[in-house]
């Protein structure tokens, strides 16, 4: 009976962890990929002042450190006081369910599956009109 606990428990912390670092993964890209509209999108509001200052790189370095931190918490726990480990784990695994439903949730809602208005999408190359021979003038 104690070692399928144990094995429980772990099967908990790695699916926890998993989900955690998935989705800091996919916040990451996305904050990468839509970093012109970085202060439009992004709710937590000293990530916001941290990307207006110092850029969307730094944002995401800090989100990383955070992420690095929440880890190491979670090992001295797991050293120290395990039962404060998995409730820890568990409520930093809820904050990021949340966060990965926020985001499904906005690309069910939208045509565009980022989650931003399309007013406020960034234009990429892909889409800005291209210069061609005819509107080119040569001297």
């Amino acid at each position: 009976m104690k070692a399928s606990l144990v094995g429980s428990r772990s099967l908990f912390l790695v699916a926890a962890w998993s989900l955690i670092l998935a989705v800091a993964w996919y916040d990451s890209r996305f904050a990468w990929q839509y970093r012109l509209s970085f202060a439009d999108w992004e709710q937590n509001p000293l990530m916001r002042v941290v990307g207006a200052r110092f850029g969307v790189a730094a944002a995401i370095a800090c989100k990383g450190a955070a992420l690095f931190f929440a880890l190491g918490l979670a090992v001295y726990c797991h050293l120290r006081a395990p039962r404060l480990e998995h409730r820890l784990v568990g409520l930093i695994g809820l904050a990021y369910l949340l966060l990965a439903g926020h985001y499904l949730l906005g690309q069910m809602a939208t045509s565009n599956m980022s989650g931003i208005p399309a007013d406020r999408l960034p234009t990429s190359a892909a889409t800005a009109p291209q210069a061609t021979l005819a509107t080119t003038v040569w001297d």
